[in-house]
């Protein structure tokens, strides 16, 4: 009698396959030595705290009242989430050699993607939080749940962007190509270099349409809590990860055999 497999069976191919497209993934991005693996944490960090240096120097130690350290860090890190995360062109294309494997699907790809960008650059965050915590160069965070609630609306915009990047970018260069300038274009309007409270009202109106920043406004009202009025809209960026991302699967399903023909 041949054994049907559980709901068990199927998760643990699953937790198999993600390990072994995780360590894949890192020995091909950062080589086999220890500090490569290391790399995949302390690169955002490295990145952060130039960033943050370079703030403190231009705009002192504040801005509009603001910790310009505490500034620097809910900008600079979030938009680092976003970026690598919706930056996932010819990701399918890349992986698709990795099918001739009965357990391992496309979409396997694209979610350990997410998952290692994800976690690494969360546990960045985190590291250079304690750090300046430990060196009192930033106030302590007020509402670590408005925090994280911001952190994983980023994650969900950036997925649903990646997902739709990785889809369309098989149908045509000129995506590969668009990516990039996109995110500079957003880069001034986003939310990362400023808040919505320094904005005359008729440009508060305007920037609220910007998805990203209301996980913007969301980690910066928690870290600085009711005394620095915010404007999030929590389900209004959700609205716009859920789109992204359903639309990001429909494109996916148009295109998956056509990756596999290629």
């Amino acid at each position: 009698m041949s054994h049907q497999p559980t709901l068990r069976d199927a998760l643990s191919v699953k937790q198999r396959v993600y390990q072994a497209l995780i360590v894949r993934y890192l020995v091909g991005r950062y080589g086999r030595g220890n500090i490569g693996f290391l790399w995949v944490v302390a690169e955002p960090m490295l990145f952060c705290g130039g960033v943050m240096l370079v703030w403190t120097i231009t705009k002192g130690s504040a801005t509009h009242g603001i910790n310009v350290v505490a500034l620097a860090y809910t900008g600079y890190l979030p938009l680092l989430l976003w970026r690598h995360l919706s930056s996932m062109q010819h990701l399918l294309r890349g992986s698709k050699h990795l099918t001739i494997f009965r357990d391992i699907h496309l979409l396997d790809a694209v979610f350990t993607r997410f998952l290692l960008d994800f976690v690494s650059i969360s546990a960045s965050a985190l590291i250079v939080y304690l750090v300046l915590q430990a060196a009192g160069s930033m106030p302590e965070a007020h509402d670590w749940s408005d925090i994280l609630h911001g952190w994983f609306l980023m994650g969900g915009l950036g997925f649903g962007a990646g997902l739709l990047t990785a889809a369309l970018s098989e149908l045509s260069e000129i995506v590969e190509k668009l990516v990039g300038p996109v995110q500079y274009f957003l880069l001034p309007f986003c939310g990362c270099f400023y808040m919505v409270t320094w904005l005359p009202d008729p440009a508060k109106d305007v920037v609220w349409y910007i998805p990203l920043l209301h996980s913007y406004e969301l980690i910066r009202g928690g870290f600085f809590g009711p005394e620095i009025p915010t404007y999030a809209t929590p389900a209004y960026g959700w609205a716009w990860a859920l789109a992204l991302t359903g639309l990001g699967f429909a494109v996916f399903r148009l295109v998956e055999d056509h990756v596999g023909q290629k």
